[in-house]
């Protein structure tokens, strides 16, 4: 004992700052504790109070060190270390009180400003508490630190080895060592990889997937002579099972009612976890690879942009497409994925915003009740051009839930909740949506409703409390009205995009990478696959642990896939999905490349146009109005870019409005001399230009007559010349393509 003391002694800490030590480690220790707690895993306390003393200590130890310098270094460095270690554990207790789960891959692939201000919004009362304490902890920690560091202070390098120590022997227990193993596992499985061909067709013997899929710009659609439109609702986080849980009676009786009107399908299991994920699974029938590098669909416009998906089908087949969407498009990507893949519009909450809709209090984006509103509007548009698919996503039943003004609470013998609420509110909007479908004769007999759900509730201690083993329950609430669809016939949420092409009668030599349709004599009826886990005979199955460790190169993956295996299929997966990825070469000065420039436009109307710079495909990334437009859409398509390839600003314009004509106009004449620009027309005879522009086209490029405009590029540095104009009806191929060579050369060859 007498060794302990004289050691501490020697330190020269006295009581006021053992007890900052010991005051700090008390609110780290509380935010830790209750993440390790509320996330199912087994929590030695010891090891939680022992990391976060000695995370304490340390902090302290540092601050003073450096307040020997300076102490007003000190305190600041002090608050700022203190302020991003409470910042992890509180975000590690949110995490798990707001997905079930701590530190996972949707983590890494949400850290955007939208996350946080949705997080800000829903928890601000508990930050704002957070804030207000830690400001206090920081001035009262500052007085001390101040007064300790006036006083000589001996070997404080035996408490950083001691406190280091401790942190180390108790790791496991932090927020911050979960969070530094999440990340480092989550790195390492998103190292690019080498597609293994033996490991494909391994899977592929398995029946697991499917790997012969052609790229999208390479399949075949026939336009059905009799087309059905489709109405796809996809619901925020809706299992199957909550409408059917016996302590809550009543609590969807919309969708029990059109249970019985059209039936469920019965065992339609969730593929994905998170909302991007569940779309891209379900629009283009794979697992989507969400690993670093590949889940940011929100800044890779080019992630995945050759992979067929039901919208680029339906596209060939005449379909015009709209999504609409209560939280911002922009929100991990959604908006950059559905522009790139068939929609012709995608309206989210920014476009609201500028019709004038504003947020109601304490709500996120854009009521259901109002979504529905203008899914109606958008209808009525829609139907008088035929066919059509028009696609929805509601937003009210996202943690932790929000209802409307529209709706009565739920009231029921077990009580009430918000997220209840939530869901009794949901249900009625979107019966009462059904209903004004079916009065409204938006339900024809040439029409198809599909209501569905991007994915499953989060496994919260919230929602097990309220559901209990339902939240285990992996199936999807899934209903289909109008024709014949299977409805006994288990399917993955991968399976919806073939089956609905097939239940549409839309003729095409699309395959897919995981999904089958129910309609073929192959489909899989007991086991089915997600990113975490696979549904083994109808029972979810976990398989995906954060590691795996090395696999053996002669390990032979069987079913049930085991976590080696199932990592290896991901890889594998990983890999063979980017090949339907833009490339980006875009290194080096445009003059260098290769090819930097080419437009591909195809002589069929129906067929988008393809554009590529330095190495990246374009066609995707065109803008009206700050929103993504569809590459097949009528007009003009202007690209601008200076000689090194940087700053580029791609447009779209409506060649039916006369404004627009002369917008593009006034655009050309901001644009510098010497960038690079190219023009592509794809007009119909509804869409001429008119005299100004027409004569501007023919002075700038030679004299050509009004009907070589419909399809034609142009391409070249400014000011433009007269030989860099090619017209469709010059060629006896299905398409052209322009490549420039140099500052002052623009070559054309036929593909």
């Amino acid at each position: 004992m007498e060794k302990v003391k004289l050691f501490f002694k020697k330190t020269g800490m006295n009581r006021p700052l053992w007890l900052l030590v010991v005051v700090l480690g008390v609110v780290l220790f509380l935010p830790g504790y209750a993440a390790l707690s509320r996330s199912g895993v087994a929590v030695n306390v010891l090891a939680v109070i022992l990391s976060a003393l000695s995370l304490a200590g340390l902090l302290t130890v540092f601050a003073l060190e450096l307040g020997r310098c300076s102490r007003v270094s000190g305190v600041v460095l002090f608050a700022f270390l203190v302020s991003v270690v409470l910042f992890v554990r509180l975000s590690h207790a949110l995490l798990v009180d707001f997905s079930g789960h701590g530190f996972t891959d949707e983590v890494f692939f949400h850290f955007e400003p939208e996350s946080f201000r949705v997080g800000w919004q829903d928890y601000k009362v508990l930050l704002s508490g957070v804030v207000g304490l830690l400001l206090l902890l920081v001035v009262g920690s500052g007085i001390v630190l101040v007064r300790a560091v006036r006083r000589p202070l001996g070997g404080l390098w035996l408490l950083v080895f001691l406190f280091a120590g401790v942190f180390y022997a108790s790791r496991s227990a932090s927020s911050e060592y979960l969070l530094f193993s999440a990340y480092r596992s989550y790195v390492e499985r998103s190292q690019p990889l080498t597609m293994d061909h033996a490991m494909l067709t391994r899977f592929s013997d398995l029946q697991l997937i499917h790997p012969a899929v052609k790229r999208k710009s390479g399949i075949k659609v026939k336009e059905p002579q009799h087309p059905r439109n489709l109405i796809l609702v996809y619901l925020e986080s809706f299992n199957s099972g909550l409408t059917e849980v016996s302590k809550y009676p009543d609590l969807t009786p919309s969708l029990n009612r059109l249970q019985k009107r059209y039936g469920f399908v019965e065992n339609y299991y969730t593929s994905g976890f998170v909302t991007i994920e569940g779309i891209i699974n379900s629009q283009c029938g794979t697992l989507a690879d969400m690993s670093m590098g590949s889940n940011s669909f929100m800044g890779d416009e080019s992630r995945m942009i050759e992979l067929p998906c039901l919208g680029d089908v339906l596209q060939q087949a005449g379909y015009r497409q709209i999504y609409l969407g209560g939280a911002p498009v922009e929100f991990a990507g959604k908006g950059n994925f559905l522009s790139a893949h068939g929609f012709d519009e995608i309206r989210g909450y920014e476009y609201w915003q500028k019709q004038g809709f504003s947020q109601r209090p304490g709500k996120w984006g854009l009521s259901d009740a109002e979504l529905f509103d203008q899914a109606l509007l958008s209808l009525d548009q829609l139907r008088k051009n035929p066919p059509y698919n028009l696609t929805l996503l509601t937003i009210g039943t996202h943690l932790p839930g929000y209802s409307y003004r529209e709706c009565e609470p739920y009231t029921g013998p077990a009580g009430t909740d918000s997220f209840l609420d939530a869901i009794h509110c949901t249900d009625a909007l979107l019966g009462s949506f059904v209903d004004r479908l079916e009065s409204g004769g938006y339900l024809d007999e040439d029409t198809t409703l599909v209501i569905t759900a991007d994915h499953g509730v989060f496994p919260t201690p919230k929602m097990r409390e309220l559901f209990g083993e339902m939240v285990d329950d992996r199936r999807l609430v899934t209903i289909v009205a109008g024709g014949d669809f299977p409805r006994n016939v288990p399917m993955a949420a991968y399976d919806l995009a073939p089956s609905l092409l097939d239940f549409l009668g839309i003729d095409h030599d699309t395959s897919f990478v995981f999904g089958t349709s129910v309609y073929a004599p192959g489909h899989p009826t007991d086991n089915f696959l997600t990113r975490y886990g696979d549904i083994i005979g109808g029972r979810f199955q976990e398989n995906n642990p954060v590691r795996c460790g090395d696999i053996d190169p002669a390990f032979l993956p069987t079913l049930p896939l085991d976590p080696c295996g199932k990592r290896l299929l991901m890889s594998a997966v990983a890999a063979y999905q980017r090949q339907f990825s833009a490339q980006d070469n875009s290194e080096g000065d445009i003059c260098q490349e290769a090819r930097p420039y080419s437009a591909v436009i195809p002589e069929e109307e129906s067929q988008p146009v393809a554009v590529w710079f330095k190495g990246q495909a374009q066609e995707g990334k065109y803008s009206k109005e700050g929103w993504f437009v569809n590459p097949g859409r009528k007009g003009a398509y202007l690209l601008d870019a200076g000689r090194s390839g940087g700053d580029l600003n791609r447009r779209f314009y409506d060649f039916s409005s006369s404004s627009e004509q002369q917008m593009l106009l006034r655009d050309i004449g901001k644009i510098e001399q010497g960038r690079f620009v190219s023009l592509i027309l794809r007009l119909d005879e509804g869409m001429q230009p008119q005299a100004e522009v027409l004569t501007w086209l023919k002075e700038t490029t030679g004299n050509f007559n009004d009907q070589q405009w419909r399809h034609a590029a142009l391409a070249g540095f400014t000011p433009l010349s007269s030989d860099h104009l090619i017209s469709m009806e010059e060629l006896e191929s299905s398409g052209l393509t322009l490549e420039l060579d140099s500052p002052t050369c623009v070559r054309l060859t036929t593909n």
